[in-house]
């Protein structure tokens, strides 16, 4: 019966012991089939001239609507009830009275749509991350759901986030994540109606949105691995991935598509996973789009390479790639990054070589673009992660990030450069106000170093006047060796994206090397930059730092006074003006 399961009838089969009443527009032939569906579940059904299809090509692509021209604005009478579930439609905007109800907007537009045809007592707004940014005039995620929230007065918004799983927002209160199920199959069409009405039958039951959110998370996962709408034992089947958070929805894992271009089977393979992995919560480095038609063999294969290192996983077609991809298969192996192998034939000895050096043969494109995208969270926020020592500089971008990433314990060197009185009492303030255990050592490498940062020479090999050489290696180490002797499984870096313009050791190609070595080591401690890829002011925005605090922070590479001159102070200087004039444009667009 999937052809008549639409949203109304999906969700009411999912709360079959406890709704009532089915509102919904249908046409004759799928009238007469719903009660197969619904059993003895009552009706009250508005009529439309033919079937509403929703044609896809494969469950990742975007569907084709195909509806009757007559069916466009079809009425459905008024509804008022004690508690609803209601879904936007694309034939009728119903308009539907509660005490508590949970909307799904789905199709709606606007926030005024929204708004004219829902109103209850209590209101919940559950909607995936796009949806979210439409409503709200496609803003920064914090900033839209209060638009959302304030404007609906909601008691609560639910961003479901796909593969990533989903965040509850309730105003005033902090954003909760709720994670995503790994699961060994994914059919993903309807899982988005089959999670709100399970999140509303639990809420109204219970009348906690959280709990009701985990309780959704599981049931859409026995949905999309055995497509059965009642309850689905996954003991030992599924398991939670990491709960998202704002900025990791915000910034998702980069997921490479590792696949040939040379034929319209090859390019349409790659496009539908590319889309597939952007339209369930990652992000996708499609190669053809990132860097181009091959041109030169030398400068595509440099480019392909430095694009995979940005990487947190790897999708490879493997039915329709020649030999490039396994090539780059073999590279992201060398590199500790896990690979998900697209592969229809299911004959195992066809991929020994990847089966036994880790990677995961799936035979479906949508299964294969969740697990890829589980595979980079687990790789960007796994195990080794969960228990973090953070490098704290005391400058701008590692205050930052610690804000954001909460680590165990921080730790600042003394490694005997000229500004580290100042930095040391940047350090501690940043601890200070983010209540966290802060570890200090001094490590003498000022006989090794030069440039601004000694007051010494700048070397003929120096990329920039205040170059230390092999500076963040040498940190990063120390903290690896630091971290083993507390316990803690990984360093994180506060580098963001623009510095590897001005060294090497800020590329995500330095960072996916020296974290592949050190983890190789005894320990097995990784080295993370999960900021590489966002730029410093939109961390600070999204970092809640109060003013006081980044005004303690310190960037000068020249001194315990800030000079104003040097590239630090400078850089400093256009990333605060940046995140202030930012700031501004916020406040003007809330106030139009």
């Amino acid at each position: 019966m999937d052809w008549v399961f639409g949203s109304g009838v999906r969700a009411a089969a999912v709360m079959r012991e406890a709704a009532h009443i089915l509102v919904t527009v249908a046409d004759a032939a799928t009238h007469a089939q719903i009660p197969a569906v619904l059993g003895e579940q009552h009706l009250e059904v508005t009529p439309r001239v033919q079937p509403i299809e929703f044609a896809y090509d494969t469950p990742l692509s975007v569907p084709q609507l195909r509806m009757h021209n007559s069916d466009c604005n079809v009425e459905v009478p008024p509804v008022d009830a004690g508690d609803a579930v209601v879904f936007g439609m694309v034939e009728a905007r119903p308009v539907v009275t509660a005490r508590r109800l949970v909307v799904d907007p789905q199709h709606s537009l606007s926030l005024d749509q929204v708004t004219e045809t829902v109103s209850a007592d209590e209101l919940i707004v559950v909607a995936n991350r796009r949806e979210i940014a439409t409503l709200a005039g496609d803003r920064e995620l914090q900033v839209a759901v209060d638009i959302v929230a304030r404007r609906t007065g909601a008691a609560g918004v639910v961003v479901k986030a796909g593969a990533l799983g989903a965040l509850v927002y309730r105003p005033g209160e902090r954003v909760e994540g709720v994670p995503a199920l790994v699961t060994p199959k994914v059919f993903p069409i309807g899982s988005g109606d089959v999670f709100t009405a399970a999140l509303a039958m639990h809420y109204f039951e219970n009348g906690d949105l959280t709990a009701a959110a985990h309780f959704a998370s599981r049931t859409t996962a026995g949905y999309v691995t055995v497509r059965h709408l009642g309850p689905v034992n996954l003991e030992g089947v599924a398991r939670e991935t990491f709960p998202p958070t704002i900025h990791s929805v915000e910034d998702p894992p980069w997921i490479y598509v590792a696949a040939s271009f040379a034929n319209p089977e090859q390019r349409w393979s790659g496009r539908v996973i590319d889309r597939g992995i952007v339209d369930i919560g990652g992000r996708s480095l499609y190669p053809l789009r990132e860097v181009g038609e091959k041109e030169d063999a030398e400068v595509t294969a440099k480019a392909d390479l430095e694009s995979l290192d940005r990487c947190d996983s790897m999708v490879l077609l493997a039915d329709v790639a020649r030999t490039g991809p396994f090539f780059e298969a073999g590279w992201a192996t060398s590199h500790g990054l896990p690979i998900v192998v697209m592969n229809s034939d299911t004959n195992p000895d066809r991929y020994t070589m990847l089966e036994g050096t880790g990677a995961k043969l799936v035979s479906d494109l949508a299964t294969t673009a969740y697990q890829a995208v589980w595979a980079a969270i687990e790789h960007r926020d796994g195990p080794a992660s969960a228990h973090k020592l953070m490098l704290l500089s005391g400058g701008l971008d590692s205050a930052a990030v610690a804000a954001l990433e909460r680590p165990e314990r921080a730790l600042f060197v003394d490694y005997g450069q000229l500004p580290a009185q100042a930095e040391r009492r940047a350090a501690r303030a940043v601890a200070e106000y983010l209540d966290l255990e802060l570890d200090e050592l001094v490590i003498d490498l000022a006989a090794v170093g030069s440039g601004q940062l000694t007051g010494s020479e700048q070397l003929d090999a120096a990329p920039t006047s205040e170059w230390f050489p092999f500076r963040n290696q040498h940190l990063a180490t120390i903290a690896a060796a630091h971290a083993l002797l507390n316990g803690l499984g990984a360093v994180v870096l506060g580098i963001v994206a623009g510095d590897g313009d001005r060294h090497a050791d800020g590329t995500p190609g330095f960072r996916s090397t020296l974290d592949t070595l050190v983890r190789r080591q005894e320990g097995g401690v990784r080295v993370l930059t999960p900021h590489i890829n966002t730029k410093p002011h939109v961390l600070l925005e999204r970092s809640g730092l109060t003013d006081e605090v980044l005004n303690q922070t310190h960037s000068c590479h020249a001194s315990n006074l800030a000079c104003g001159e040097c590239p630090g102070c400078k850089r400093r200087a256009e990333v605060l003006e940046c995140f202030s004039s930012q700031g501004e444009n916020h406040g003007e667009a809330e106030g139009s």
